[in-house]
């Protein structure tokens, strides 16, 4: 893969990331030892300085740099799975997958 592929990929992950600010989430799952857990219901996902944070259930799910977070879309078309450092966990890697109120790619 040459650097012109890595900076085009690098881009289109950013606006992958950025493109979720203010977005309606309906639940956020995470996957542990092959079982799928309700992290929370309801929230939003936002863009707060250089950060994506995800609220669910009154509380931060996930909290990441925006450099460092990882968004891959749902084959349904209504979620995204979320990946990287978690700084509401002491920055160990983690994967969501948040699903979204009338969510269109």
């Amino acid at each position: 893969m040459g650097l012109f592929a890595r900076r085009k990929e690098n881009r289109d992950n950013l606006n992958r990331v950025l493109s979720l600010h203010g977005l309606v989430i309906r639940y956020v799952t995470e996957m542990r030892e092959g079982q799928e857990y309700v992290l929370g219901r309801g929230g939003n996902t936002a863009i707060h300085h250089d950060e994506l944070i995800v609220l669910s259930s009154q509380k931060t799910i996930f909290r990441g740099k925006v450099e460092q977070t990882q968004v891959s879309h749902l084959m349904s078309g209504d979620g995204v799975v979320i990946s990287g450092p978690n700084i509401e966990n002491g920055g160990v890697s983690q994967t969501i997958t948040a699903h979204f109120v009338d969510y269109n790619r």
